[in-house]
Order: C-alpha cells, then structure tokens, then sequence
C-alpha cells in the first residue's frame, strides 16, 4: 500500500512539474546570472573548430577568414546583449577573454612553423593591432 501511495504522488509531481514547466523556466531564467549566448552556439556551430583544422591543413587563409567571421558574432553577441547585472556583463567578458586565449595558444603553436620573415610581419601585425586597440581605448574614454 506504501509503495501505490508513492506511486501516486510521484505521478501528481511529475503531472505538476508537466503543466507548469514554462513558468518554472522562467523562474529559472531570472536567477541564473548566464544564458548561452551566441558566443557559444558559434563555438558548437564548430567555426572555430573549422579554423583550427585549417590552420592544421596549412590552409591559413581559409582559417583567418573563419576566425574573422567567429569574432563578428562574438562581437555582435557583446553589442547587443541586454546586461542584467554586473556580474553578467563580467561572465561574458571572461567568456570573450578565454574564447581569445584559446585561439591565440593555438595560433601560438601554429606560429613555431613559421619561417624568420613569416615571424617577422606576424609580431609587426600583432604590434599595429596592439596600438591600434589602444587608440580606441584613449578614443572612448
């Protein structure tokens, strides 16, 4: 009799938890502080991926264009995200600085196969972007 009792109340639960699903995620939602965001679906949707196998290929060209478009939707993920918190805004720029640590380690072991002039234009390449950033952050404020 005990074991048709919990039968039963395991039923209304799960009958409970069916019809009000949508408000309980919604609840949920509202206290998680990190949604997947478009960051993430473009890492599953395998672009960056795509340009690691092509830097493994020596297809450069192909993994740059791949990498560019990867950071077009991250950027456009961090331009029009609704911040809620603070701490939310913090998770997706630390989401932003791993997603580019990565990639840079992986370029990183890409460039030890460069020759001296290869080496060469990449660290003068990596020396205008850096200036370049650093304009347009005395530019914004």
């Amino acid at each position: 009799m005990k074991l048709i009792g919990k039968i039963v109340l395991l039923l209304i639960f799960v009958v409970v938890l069916f019809f009000y699903r949508n408000e309980l995620l919604s609840v949920a939602d509202q206290f998680s502080f990190r949604k997947k965001s478009t960051i993430e679906q473009a890492s599953w949707g395998g672009l960056r991926e795509e340009a690691f196998a092509a830097y493994d290929r020596d297809e450069p060209e192909v993994a740059v264009t791949t990498l560019e478009q990867y950071l077009v939707l991250v950027e456009q993920e961090l331009r029009r995200h609704d911040y809620q918190s603070e701490n939310e805004l913090e998770t997706t720029r630390l989401d932003v600085v791993c997603e580019l640590n990565l990639i840079h380690n992986r370029l990183s072991n890409t460039y030890y196969r460069l020759s001296d002039t290869e080496k060469y234009f990449y660290h003068e390449s990596l020396h205008r972007d850096f200036l370049s950033q650093c304009t347009e952050m005395e530019d914004d404020g």
